[in-house]
């Protein structure tokens, strides 16, 4: 048994002295670091993870939906930061919502270049202004008209989990809607 053992651990040996398998385990640590050393560069350029992997992935504008908070009266508060990813000013013209119940009085917006922004979307949760549509969510939908070039942006504002849960904090996960369904603007 025990010569086995080591007829095997010779035999890796073997395989580990190859030229081959020595310039393939350092080209593989060089690309690794390679890979790891523009990730990083990426992420100190746009500032974030999140915002690197936008931007490569073509995007113009970073969405991040905070967490929706709940007024006195009723209405959800749902913040969301727009980051322009881009080296010119883009303006936000409008927004165009999947009800009347959402409201923001802060449009049109300009965001310079690398600069963030804060939109607040208001939602209103009287019976009235929110129709409810059988659905499992009441999740709303703002579709944000941004030029030049951008074209529309979806966004999804989260506010069952704020109006289940009787004015606590709740946090956003997406924002997005799948890129297939996102029209994208010319690089």
């Amino acid at each position: 048994m025990h010569a086995v053992t080591e007829a095997r651990s010779g035999m890796v040996r073997a395989a580990f002295d190859r030229p081959q398998f020595r310039s393939l385990i350092m080209g593989s640590t060089l690309g690794l670091l390679l890979a790891l050393g523009v990730i990083g560069a990426g992420v100190l350029w746009k500032g974030s993870l999140h915002d690197f992997l936008a931007w490569l992935g073509g995007e113009k504008l970073a969405v991040s939906v905070l967490a929706p908070t709940t007024t006195s009266n009723g209405v959800i508060r749902v913040p969301v930061g727009l980051k322009n990813l881009t080296s010119r000013t883009l303006t936000i013209y409008g927004a165009q919502a999947s009800c009347n119940c959402v409201l923001t009085d802060q449009l049109p917006r300009s965001i310079p270049p690398g600069q963030t922004i804060t939109l607040v979307f208001r939602v209103r949760t009287d019976p009235d202004a929110r129709p409810s549509t059988g659905e499992a969510s009441n999740d709303e939908w703002v579709v944000l008209y941004v030029g030049p070039d951008v074209g529309t942006i979806p966004v999804r504002l989260p506010t069952h989990a704020v109006a289940s849960s009787a004015g606590h904090s709740a946090s956003a996960t997406s924002s997005r809607a799948d890129p297939g369904e996102r029209e994208k603007g010319g690089s």
